[in-house]
């Protein structure tokens, strides 16, 4: 009797340090995860403030061609400030979006005027926001490919769980409004 007692414990012991380790290899690995999400979203943050902070430079080398489109160049600036200021990757998508439909209404506006077109500065700093928004599409990119891999594996049984256990939710993909 003892010796089943003794071999009852053993297998016991053996069931339970194997779902500890694997509970600890299951977080970590997700954990990890969503750490490469992170590090995706930094960069894209780094080439979208790249880009904003060529904002107002472009506007100001156009405030002199279109005067009467000051709304324009007033709502470019204040999304930008309000993009600096949001703190939550969802509020910083949406305010991108934003800010790319007013800057491609700026950049049709700016099409009008064949002198601004000609202007030295307007153009470096056109090729710079173009130069930019590769890499931005590039990081999007890279960005949506971690979170698409991070999200199927929280979703995955038993990954799930443990996801659950531990308050690992789902990511927003970084999509680009039409």
């Amino acid at each position: 009797m003892n010796w089943w007692l003794i071999g009852g414990l053993i297998v016991g012991a053996v069931v339970v340090i194997t779902l500890i380790r694997w509970i600890i290899k299951t977080y970590n690995f997700l954990f990890y995860n969503g750490v490469k999400v992170n590090e995706r979203w930094a960069h894209i943050e780094v080439a979208l403030k790249r880009k904003y902070d060529t904002i107002p430079a472009l506007a100001e080398s156009v405030k002199g061609y279109v005067k009467h489109e000051s709304g324009t160049l007033k709502e470019v600036t204040s999304l930008r400030s309000q993009w600096g200021k949001a703190k939550e990757v969802n509020d910083k998508v949406g305010l991108a979006n934003a800010l790319e439909g007013v800057l491609g209404k700026l950049m049709v506006v700016m099409e009008k005027y064949p002198q601004l077109k000609a202007d030295r500065n307007f153009k470096d700093y056109q090729s710079e926001i173009k130069r930019v928004e590769r890499d931005i599409k590039h990081e999007r990119k890279e960005y949506n490919r971690r979170v698409s891999k991070y999200n199927r594996r929280i979703g995955y049984f038993p990954n799930n769980v443990i996801a659950l256990v531990f308050g690992f939710k789902p990511r927003e993909f970084f999509s680009v409004e039409a």
